[in-house]
């Protein structure tokens, strides 16, 4: 926060915008986005099934090793807080 109003307006954003004690960079960092993701990979391989009748290996090794992914993520989520996206990079 230089003072300058128009100026922080213009050349920055908030480090770690929160909301009472709800930082939305954390949450955004992980949540909608990885969540989402699994959601589209069961999406896309509901689709397959319907037009092919079954699923391929590789949609099933997609959504396993996404799934690991995210649930590893999830589960380890107090390891963000040392990422360089949450320590130095601004939200947005």
């Amino acid at each position: 926060d230089s003072g300058n109003v128009l100026y922080d307006f213009f050349i920055g954003r908030e480090l770690n915008p929160r909301i009472g004690t709800f930082d939305w960079k954390e949450f955004c960092e992980l949540r909608p986005g990885l969540i989402g993701w699994v959601l589209l990979n069961i999406a896309c391989a509901k689709q397959q099934y319907s037009v092919l009748g079954y699923v391929t290996g590789s949609m099933i090794l997609v959504n396993v090793f996404h799934g690991i992914y995210v649930w590893d993520a999830l589960y380890q989520e107090r390891a963000i807080l040392t990422t360089m996206d949450i320590t130095t990079d601004g939200f947005g």
